[in-house]
């Protein structure tokens, strides 16, 4: 949700979501922006399935296409200026036994090198590349994506609470070296309920929650 909030779609042609799973980061982009072309890439039928049922019964389904495939071997066509992703979040950790957590959940070092460079690959001049990824892989990400020629435009610090710091952290990267802007957001106050922030930054897609 919050990677979908935060994403800018304004101006873009032609995007591309790598790891679509059911769909969601692709139809909320498509909502923010009714000209953009969507191509999304789901590796499991399922999901790719389940992915392509959503667009079809979205109001954006012309401009929504899904592709079943891996990502690190399929063959990009055309430039996108705007990619995004949620890949698999734990870095280098214990794996599961179940091979459809694996691919949904782990990630190596390797296997984020390998992204870049397919987003290296696969973005316009002017492009950005958005992500998310737990707030503890922040330095191994930025090393990561300098050595592919990226770097950040904005760095989304996010906190669950205000007493519980550091939980997530969504990067906007470009091939422009730069300052970066970044700040701070709070899902939650102390008391639990949503902050005003976050209800104001997501009300478009879940406004029923409020």
């Amino acid at each position: 949700m919050l990677l979908g909030a935060f994403i800018e779609a304004s101006g873009h042609k032609r995007a591309l979501d790598l790891g679509a799973g059911t769909g969601v980061l692709s139809l909320m982009i498509a909502q923010k922006n009714p000209e953009i072309q969507i191509d999304a890439i789901e590796i499991h039928k399922d999901g790719s399935q389940e992915c392509r049922e959503n667009f079809d019964s979205s109001p954006w389904t012309d401009r929504l296409t899904v592709f079943q495939g891996d990502y690190f071997e399929f063959q990009f066509q055309v430039k996108y200026d705007l990619i995004f992703s949620n890949p698999p979040y734990y870095l280098d950790s214990l794996p599961s036994k179940q091979q459809s957590i694996n691919d949904a959940k782990h990630a190596s070092i390797e296997s984020f090198s390998s992204l870049f460079e397919i987003v290296n690959k696969t973005i316009s001049k002017d492009g950005t590349f958005w992500l998310i990824v737990p707030f503890t892989n922040r330095e191994t990400i930025l090393n990561i994506a300098e050595q592919n020629s990226f770097f950040p435009k904005e760095v989304i610090q996010i906190h669950s609470k205000p007493s519980i710091p550091d939980v997530r952290i969504i990067f906007c990267f470009h091939l422009r070296k730069t300052i970066p802007n970044i700040y701070n957001f709070i899902i939650r106050d102390e008391n639990g309920s949503y902050s005003k922030t976050y209800r104001e930054l997501t009300c478009d897609f879940h406004w029923d929650l409020f």
